[in-house]
């Protein structure tokens, strides 16, 4: 949450998407360092900068806090369309309508109960220890997440990203979250015009201190393996990746007789997806490029006031 604007669309979004699945979260309230007069101390704690700041920088945190607090509060008070929803499915901090949110120094460690705010600058580092603290700590107190956590010898990945890059020509971003992928090994993607077949001509990451999603058109800007293991972002080199869809899962095929029922399975997969829409007889046909836009398309239309009427939806060109 940006301390400057307070929750934006954007994040509405978000804690719709965590609170239908009863994610635990905490929240960052950043660009601290953009207040009046703010003085600067690189990756040091939000309790031990805030102590230093002029009172006439204080004051304004202390005000857009309490905004943002009581942003959360009343989010959904006048959104009946959410309110069956969310008093169903959540407890505690998320019950009812309200979400009870306090500064981390004041919400204790049980997020059942209240949801952290942490006050964060990306660009010096402030706060960002408090946030790390707090998400291991709060990480340790779910009894069931490190049997959840533990790695299986299942193929789990996503394909988060379609990029061309100079000397390599057309790249897949994917989480891998289970399992292995070595270069060499027989995949299969969806496409917008069906099922992919490819083999693995190189498995990158990141060079050191970068990440994935770091824009780069080099190919130059990534390190070459021979074999990864999940849980971590990747970059796939593979030929016939023009058309493959982002937000589709990734498939291995140990042999030949596997990658025909593994096809079968990315269909009905997309099928699947499409056919979860609530279509109308007489409706707008939406269209994108990722399985994530074609949802978020799809959210907005039917979120208008009134709705507006969906006839078909589709992922392509």
């Amino acid at each position: 949450v940006d301390i400057l604007h307070g929750l934006e669309p954007q994040t509405i979004e978000s804690l719709k998407l965590l609170l239908d699945r009863q994610t635990p979260f905490v929240v960052a309230l950043n660009k601290i360092d953009r207040l009046v007069e703010w003085k600067k101390t690189q990756n040091s704690s939000f309790e031990a900068t805030f102590f230093i700041q002029y009172q006439a920088t204080k004051d304004p945190f202390e005000r857009k806090s309490n905004k943002s607090i009581k942003q959360f509060a009343k989010l959904y008070d006048d959104k009946e369309d959410y309110q069956n929803q969310s008093s169903s499915k959540s407890q505690g901090a998320y019950a009812g309508r309200k979400l009870i949110t306090r500064l981390y120094y004041e919400s204790g460690d049980d997020l059942d109960e209240c949801i952290p705010i942490i006050p964060t600058s990306a660009h010096t580092g402030e706060g960002l220890p408090d946030l790390l603290a707090y998400l291991f700590r709060a990480s340790q107190q779910q009894s069931d997440l490190a049997q959840e956590l533990k790695p299986k010898p299942i193929i789990e990945a996503t394909v988060l990203e379609v990029k061309t890059l100079l000397g390599l020509g057309t790249t897949i971003d994917v989480m891998l979250v289970n399992g292995v992928l070595c270069e060499g090994d027989q995949i299969i993607v969806n496409g917008t015009e069906g099922p992919i077949t490819t083999q693995i001509r190189s498995v990158m990451t990141p060079l050191p201190l970068r990440e994935i999603r770091v824009s780069s058109t080099v190919g130059s800007d990534y390190k070459t393996h021979k074999r990864v293991r999940g849980a971590m972002g990747i970059k796939l080199q593979a030929p016939g990746l023009e058309k493959a869809v982002a937000g589709s899962t990734l498939s291995v095929a140990h042999n030949p007789e596997e990658i025909e029922p593994l096809k079968e399975k990315q269909k009905e997969a997309m099928a699947s997806i499409l056919q979860s829409f609530e279509l109308e007889s007489d409706g707008v046909t939406v269209i994108a490029s990722t399985m994530g836009s074609l949802e978020a398309l799809v959210t907005y239309l039917q979120n208008e006031k009134p709705p507006i009427p969906i006839a078909a939806v589709s992922v392509g060109d």
